[in-house]
């Protein structure tokens, strides 16, 4: 069972992920990720900042 942070964190990357496929990492701005999953810019920062980087 996942979290609620678990939860939301999937949510974003879900949401997000289509928007970076069709535009690339480059021309994706915060506002189109924003946009796109009606949260706020800090709820954004909050769930992603702790993913692993690569």
């Amino acid at each position: 069972m996942l979290t609620k942070a678990e939860k939301t964190k999937q949510f974003i990357l879900e949401t997000a992920s289509p928007i970076y496929n069709e535009k690339g990492i480059s021309g994706v701005s915060i506002d189109d990720v924003l946009e796109s999953t009606k949260l706020t810019k800090g709820c954004i920062y909050g769930h992603l900042s702790k993913l692993p980087q690569s």
